[in-house]
C-alpha cells in the first residue's frame, strides 16, 4: 500500500499515430512523436508518461473493407498485397498499450516513439492469431525506406528540465526583486 511519501504509480498518455500520418493544427503541422515529446515535458512532474506508438499495417475494420476481406478471410487479400501477410489487429496495439501500462518503468519511454513490433518482442505478446506482425522487417526489405528515431535524435532533446526549472524561479526571483526589468 502505497504512503504518503511513496509516489503514484506512473500514468501513461498514448498517442497512436499511423505510419506517415501528420495532424494539422491550422498553418501549423506537428507530427505525433513530436506531440509525444512536448507532453512528456510538461506531464513528467505529474508522473505521467506521453510515449507515440504506431502500429504496423493495421488490419482495421476499414482497411478490410476497402481489400474486400473480412478478419475471417483476410488471408485472401495477400496475393493482390503481399505485405498484408504482416499486418496486425488493433488488439495488437492495444497489447501494447496494456504492456506499457503495468512497466513500472515507463517513464524510461516517456517522450519517445515505439511500434507495436518493437514493444511486442520486448513484453513478449502477440497478436490474437498468436503471430508477431513483422512489417518493419517487410519494410525494410522492400523498396519502401525509413529510419527509426534513434538515440542520436534523442540526444538533440535531452534537457535537464530540473536545472531550466531553477533557473526559470531564479529569474522569476530577479523580477519580483526589481533586479531585472520586466520589459
Amino acid at each position: 500500500m502505497p504512503t504518503s511519501s511513496t509516489p503514484p504509480p506512473p500514468r501513461i498518455i498514448s498517442i497512436l499515430f499511423l505510419l506517415c500520418a501528420i495532424y494539422s493544427i491550422g498553418y501549423l503541422h506537428l507530427r505525433s512523436e513530436r506531440l509525444a515529446m512536448d507532453f512528456a515535458t510538461e506531464l513528467r512532474k505529474e508522473n505521467i508518461a506521453s510515449i507515440a506508438i504506431t502500429p504496423g499495417f493495421l488490419r482495421s475494420e476499414t482497411v478490410l473493407e476497402s481489400l474486400r476481406v473480412t478478419e475471417e478471410n483476410w488471408r485472401d487479400a495477400i496475393p493482390g498485397r503481399p505485405e498484408f501477410a504482416e499486418s496486425e489487429t488493433p488488439y495488437f496495439i492495444g497489447r501494447a498499450i496494456a504492456a506499457l501500462a503495468g512497466d513500472p518503468n515507463v517513464m524510461n519511454k516517456s517522450g519517445r516513439v515505439f511500434n507495436s513490433f518493437e514493444l511486442g518482442g520486448e513484453y513478449g505478446f502477440v497478436d490474437v492469431d498468436g503471430r508477431l506482425p513483422k512489417i518493419w522487417e517487410w519494410i525494410a526489405d522492400s523498396k519502401f525506406r525509413y529510419k527509426k528515431i534513434d538515440e542520436a535524435f534523442y540526444s538533440y532533446c535531452n534537457i535537464d528540465y530540473d536545472a531550466v526549472e531553477k533557473e526559470l524561479k531564479k529569474i522569476q526571483r530577479e523580477i519580483e526583486d526589481g533586479r531585472i526589468s520586466r520589459r
